[in-house]
């Protein structure tokens, strides 16, 4: 899909009216990011849907309209953004936890550990009675049963997963339960004054 493809997907969900699609340009060349996805298009036209949804507003508050020109190279930009960033001119830490990652359990199927928190860390060790080093895990996921696993962890309130293909996912009660909520909605909360 183009990103004035995804932009327009995204715009049905929401109540705008669609004639608002005609103030929303995408510029650049044809860039991607190293995917499987199509990230360029999907960056630019969730940036596009933010930036319309903005001039919506603001239209409805002081009758202007503004054109929206998403620039392919600065979304791929923002979204590796965390590559570009500083502290006190030095790159951050490494926000990844050394365990997170994906990991082969005993059945031949693939999790993936998400531990970046550290009761997330300290929950998925415990539960594979092991040291948190990538070594000591892959040891002791090699011993279960993937989905097994995936689902010992969820019971713990753990992030992780079990890799599925897609007709898995989609039989997964999960992917059930989500199938029918739309992609996203706008809900009122209360009544407030304009801001």
């Amino acid at each position: 899909m183009s990103a004035e493809q995804v932009l327009q997907t995204l715009w049905q969900y929401s109540d705008w009216n669609a004639e608002a699609l005609q103030e929303a340009r995408f510029s650049g060349g044809r860039e991607q990011l190293p995917s499987t996805y199509q990230v360029g298009d999907l960056a630019c036209a969730t940036i596009a849907a933010q930036a319309l949804a903005a001039a919506q507003i603001w239209q409805q508050r002081t009758g202007e309209t503004q054109l929206i020109d998403v620039d392919r190279r600065h979304a791929l930009a923002m979204f590796r953004s965390e590559r570009y960033l500083r502290l006190n001119g030095q790159p951050p830490a490494d926000p990844w936890s050394p365990i997170a990652g994906y990991y082969q359990a005993g059945d031949g199927r693939w999790l993936q550990l998400h531990t970046n928190f550290p009761h997330h860390s300290a929950g998925v060790t415990r539960v594979l009675n092991c040291q948190a080093d990538r070594t000591s895990v892959a040891q002791a996921i090699s011993h279960w049963n993937a989905a097994t696993l995936d689902a010992t962890l969820a019971e713990q309130g753990l992030c992780a997963a079990m890799i599925r293909t897609y007709d898995e996912w989609r039989a997964h009660p999960q992917a059930k339960a989500i199938a029918a909520l739309p992609l996203f909605d706008i809900e009122k909360i209360d009544e407030a004054p304009a801001v």
